[in-house]
């Protein structure tokens, strides 16, 4: 025992070295918001502007930042205009949570492509400009991997889309990113929506879990939009910097007027760019913003829940809901002025309404959600031939009425014939029935059965106006889903002798009307195309449109009745599963043939390919009015040149 004692008596215990007290010393954890300002550096190949992140840019996210840091806030979805900063700060968020607050994390994006694309172009470059960060990944940005887990130094990270196995499998998630949660699908596979899953996913990080969500949005009532509405729908509420009383900063007549002419009309969209016909007014003083007012406002906002106010000096009004949940949107004119005006977004608007009183509405629809981030409300569209026949004219059919400048047919084809349209096309979409057949070409299997299509394809149209001036075809768009091959190869011959391009439906286009690619080898262009779109512009110009002129369908005096029932063979229509929107778009009527619907998609989609939108507008370019004959536009054809 003494022995002992004395040995221990001999023990010298030695001081704690730095190297020692660095290890044992707890390490700084920062904030998310001092994080981004600190640590967070942008590379100029990923950002318009390099170095760190800063509020000056973006300061609609301070407060967002601050939700994803407390202890309270456990979700929050944010709705967000294009190029609003919206990417670039859900990155950064990731690498917060890798480098201060580490847990299982879960990136989601759409589809496989897009999370390929978000991994090149931001996910590894800001890995490999952030030393702290790059160390997590044992130094290499390619170790962090796509559709399956990244096992980290102290955590995991997953890659994935909605129905990718590491999206759905049942792993405990503590960090859950949504990129363009309204681009998901509503259902995965026989399960519950994807929102559920991925909720299902942070039960055992209950205290501490965090879903981070940012999408532009899309419809209104979907499932992505009833996730936004859980929230507490703030807005952006500024002060005006001449009367200090605050508002609601947001796109209505009364904030932003736009001068119009004096028959009501708008002015060209490229006059408003100069910033002189539309202006930004405070509401309460009605004083006119300059840009620089403008983002002065910005900078000093705050966001405030939708059933909240502000009164003039600030002080909220309304019920304080205590919520977990945050939901905010951020629109175009809350963008810095290097970014976005208030011109341009006039420009731009007025361009949407333009195209959309002449049966376009893609363009108002994307201005409502990419800039607006608004949702949009989504209408059935019943079709009836009653309404339709009110569209048929005087003037023969084979002939071309005054107004056309182009001619376009669809061909919808079958097992054993084929369905035969041609329409012509003017200024701003006008659109004039021409000729219409079903033809019996045999087995639609074989090509030389198809080329019994060519003799209509080459036929030669008279004008109204001038029986001995001819007008050809100028492009045709035959449907290839059904024989594809065979259409292919016909589409092949074809070269040289008749324009043609073979066409099929993709639901996969949303926001584009088509979109070109390759088929028999490489050796032809195939187009595939937004159904639901060219489907909804037709229906304007059938349904919708009551007056002559831009954007109105004819139909020649000989339409027979079979074809009306054709073009009113389908309807619009909206499904739901409990509140939620699962599907939008065009069903077939029971019991109803639909070919000639389909042929007016194809040829209403070989028209804007073909040039549609640059028709001009022959009244405008008339100038001798003592001219006995109508000046031939641009785009007509005499049938003596061959076919190029």
């Amino acid at each position: 025992m003494i022995q002992i004692e004395n040995r221990q008596s001999r023990i010298r215990v030695l001081p704690i070295q730095p190297e020692e007290l660095d290890v044992l010393q707890p390490k700084e954890r920062p904030s998310l918001l001092e994080w981004l300002e600190t640590r967070y550096m942008l590379a100029g190949g990923t950002a318009a502007i390099e170095g760190y992140w800063s509020r000056e840019y973006t300061p609609y996210f301070v407060k967002v930042a601050e939700w994803l840091s407390d202890t309270t806030t456990r979700e929050v979805w944010v709705y967000a205009c294009a190029q609003s900063g919206k990417t670039t700060f859900g990155t950064g968020w990731k690498g917060w949570v890798v480098d201060c607050n580490p847990g299982p994390t879960m990136s989601v994006m759409p589809t496989k492509d897009d999370v390929r694309n978000r991994v090149e172009a931001r996910i590894r470059p800001m890995f490999a400009f952030n030393e702290e960060l790059l160390r997590h990944v044992r130094g290499n940005v390619r170790n962090i991997y796509i559709g399956k887990q990244t096992v980290m130094d102290h955590m995991i990270l997953y890659l994935a889309w909605p129905t990718t196995p590491a999206a759905t499998a049942d792993k405990p998630i503590c960090n859950l990113d949504l990129d363009e949660f309204c681009k998901y699908p509503p259902f995965v596979g026989e399960e519950a929506d994807p929102y559920s899953l991925f909720r299902k996913r942070t039960r055992w990080f209950k205290g501490r879990s965090k879903i981070h969500a940012a999408s532009t949005p899309t419809f209104e009532d979907s499932a992505g939009d009833q996730e936004w509405q859980k929230g507490d729908c703030c807005e952006w509420w500024v002060k005006c910097i001449h009367c200090n009383k605050w508002h609601w900063l947001n796109w209505t007549i009364e904030n932003v007027p736009i001068d119009k002419k004096k028959d009501g009309s708008f002015f060209a969209a490229e006059w408003y760019k100069s910033g002189k016909r539309s202006r930004y007014v405070c509401p309460k003083c009605g004083v006119c913003w300059t840009e620089d007012d403008r983002w002065k406002a910005v900078l000093s906002g705050k966001w405030v829940p939708g059933y909240c106010e502000l009164d003039d000096n600030g002080r909220l009004m309304g019920e304080i809901r205590p919520t977990t949940i945050r939901s905010i949107r951020i629109h175009a004119l809350m963008l810095h002025p290097g970014v976005e005006t208030v011109a341009n977004l006039t420009a731009e608007y007025v361009s949407a309404i333009k195209a959309r009183d002449i049966g376009n509405i893609q363009p108002y629809k994307d201005f409502w959600n990419s800039q607006l981030a608004r949702t949009w409300r989504e209408k059935k569209a019943v079709t009836e031939i009653s309404k339709l026949q009110k569209h048929i004219r005087t003037y023969p059919a084979g002939v071309v009425p005054p107004g056309a400048m182009m001619l376009t047919a669809g061909i919808d084809v079958q097992l054993d014939h084929c369905y035969f349209k041609v329409k012509g096309y003017g200024y701003l979409n006008e659109s004039w029935g021409i000729f219409e057949q079903r033809i019996e070409t045999g087995p639609t299997d074989r090509v030389e059965n198809m080329e019994k299509l060519l003799p209509f394809m080459l036929r030669k149209f008279p004008l109204m106006e001038d029986s001995d001036t001819m007008m050809r075809i100028a492009l045709s768009a035959i449907d290839r889903q059904y024989n594809s091959e065979t259409v292919d190869a016909f589409c092949v011959r074809c070269a040289g002798v008749a324009p043609i391009i073979p066409v099929a439906g993709d639901d996969k286009l949303q926001r584009q009307q088509w979109r070109k690619g390759k088929c028999a080898g490489g050796r032809l262009d195939r187009f595939d195309l937004n159904v639901t779109s060219f489907k909804d512009a037709l229906f304007r110009s059938y349904f919708e449109q009551s007056d002559p002129g831009p954007g109105y369908g004819h139909l020649h005096a000989g339409t027979e009745y079979i074809v009306l029932e054709h073009l009113t063979s389908e309807t619009k229509v909206i499904k739901k599963k409990g509140n939620r929107i699962t599907w939008i778009g065009w069903e077939q009527k029971k019991g109803r043939a639909n070919h000639f619907w389909d042929c007016d998609v194809y040829g209403l989609a070989a028209a804007e390919i073909a040039g549609l939108w640059g028709l001009p507008n022959l009244a405008e370019q008339i100038e001798k009015p003592k001219q006995k004959t109508r000046q031939k536009p641009s785009g007509f054809w005499d049938g003596t040149p061959s076919l190029k």
